[in-house]
């Protein structure tokens, strides 16, 4: 017997999203169709008001024909306007007969539309339950798998830890145990922060880009923060409103990259401190 392979928590959500997304496209289209179904009977009923208007002017026609046609009798024009009333009469009675033939089939498109709509609906009632279901399944496995990340994160740091404690009783110099446990805590900047709030590590570390980013966005802030009061109507050298010039978004950093966005933060700060 062929064993099937189990799938990761990571490959499980992906599955699940894509499961998700498809479930999604599908329910807007079928609420799309039951809005078209929905909108169908306006159409029709529009559709015929147009023919009953034509069938109103086409009886005042046929009433002005039979009248020519009187009015001629004896004359020797009667076979003429006899032959233009009787031929009225008769598309008369056929237009007559095309408004009743198409009420029928609106009838019973509006029959056939509302069965439709039915199985729609019950459609849309179980597609809305299979996405509740994926939902609940999805959030589910995330809450696991970041429980599962931080727990995997609160084994690692207590190791290191351990170790930060080992190394420092036999190394002279803590600056080397530091530099090797902030390493080893690279994948976790958070915990890196807390193992230089607990131990009171001076920040003496090279940081990577995102962390770079993270602490110059940080002191930027705080310098905002700090004079926000002098700079609440204060403007740049160039006329520009300075709460625009200092205006920074985690995409805009983003956008320039870790080098670029480091730089452009050092640009924004530098503008800060030309006023304060």
């Amino acid at each position: 017997m062929t064993e099937v392979p189990t799938l990761t928590s990571e490959q499980e959500i992906t599955v699940l999203r894509s499961q998700l997304s498809e479930r999604e496209k599908t329910l807007r289209e079928t609420r799309q169709a039951i809005d078209r179904l929905a909108q169908a009977p306006h159409f029709r009923a529009q559709n015929l008001q147009e023919l009953e208007a034509q069938l109103s002017k086409k009886r005042e026609q046929d009433a002005t024909c039979q009248g020519q046609a009187l009015e001629y009798i004896g004359s020797d024009l009667q076979g003429l306007f006899e032959r233009e009333a009787k031929e009225s009469t008769q598309k008369l009675k056929e237009y007559e007969k095309l408004i009743r033939d198409t009420r029928q089939k609106h009838a019973k498109q509006d029959t056939e539309d509302n069965e439709e709509k039915r199985s729609y609906k019950n459609a849309e009632q179980t597609i809305m339950y299979q996405v509740t279901t994926l939902k609940n399944k999805l959030q589910e496995l995330v809450q696991q798998q970041d429980t599962k990340k931080r727990e995997a994160a609160e084994k690692a740091y207590q190791e290191y830890q351990e170790l930060y404690q080992d190394m420092v009783k036999s190394a002279s110099d803590k600056q080397e145990a530091q530099d090797e446990i902030l390493r080893g805590l690279a994948d976790w900047p958070d915990l890196q922060e807390r193992f230089l709030q607990e131990h009171n590590v001076p920040i003496v570390y090279e940081m990577n880009g995102t962390q770079k980013i993270a602490r110059a966005a940080i002191e930027y802030y705080e310098a905002l923060i700090e004079h926000a009061g002098e700079l609440q109507d204060a403007a740049a050298y160039d006329g520009t409103p300075l709460s625009e010039v200092l205006a920074l978004t985690d995409q805009e950093v983003l956008a320039h990259g870790h080098d670029g966005g480091i730089a452009l933060l050092q640009e924004k700060r530098a503008v800060l401190l030309r006023y304060v």
